[in-house]
């Protein structure tokens, strides 16, 4: 499977009734840190879920410096 954290995470989605991400909502552990192409602040920022390519979102999703959550 080439994305197994964003399939994942989709899944998850759909079990807990989610059908439709409106939202990918980042936050860093750290203020600034940077990936996937741009800096990540400690507060929650919402990004619509077309700003990010599946390479980028199975990078974010395992980057244990970020939260990411789809809304």
């Amino acid at each position: 499977m080439r994305y197994p954290l964003l399939v994942a995470r989709l899944k998850a989605c759909r079990e807990t009734g989610l059908t439709m991400v409106s939202a990918v909502r980042i936050s860093a552990r750290r203020d600034g840190f940077r990936r996937a192409g741009m800096s990540h602040p400690k507060a929650a920022t919402d990004h619509p879920p077309t700003t990010f390519t599946e390479d980028q979102l199975e990078l974010l999703l395992g980057e244990p410096n970020l939260v990411v959550e789809f809304i």
